[in-house]
């Protein structure tokens, strides 16, 4: 898989003409879009909000996404106890970077 880092974004290169992911912290959210194969938006394509347990997955499965976001912060992301026990009540949380 081939990707392209900075702090500022993470963008997953596609293969095959498929879509490019990119990532992005933004406002202490982490964030996602979908671009086209040549790295341009699609024309309705917008900035969406990562639940905490699509983060936990990406921690889990240390996806590129989470070695990103582990060389951002320099230590591994976790979640406060506040933040799991709003998890566990709303059923959906963003982790705050």
């Amino acid at each position: 898989m081939k990707y392209q880092s900075s702090p500022e974004q993470l963008i997953i290169l596609s293969e095959q003409d498929a879509p490019v992911n990119q990532y992005r912290v933004h406002r202490r959210n982490l964030e996602f879009r979908a671009l086209d194969s040549q790295g341009r938006r699609f024309r309705f394509s917008r900035w969406h909000k990562l639940t905490a347990e699509e983060i936990a997955l990406h921690m889990n499965l240390n996806t590129p996404v989470a070695e990103w976001l582990n060389a951002r912060s320099g230590l591994p992301v976790e979640f406060s106890a506040r933040e799991r026990t709003h998890a566990a009540r709303a059923g959906a949380l963003t982790c705050r970077f």
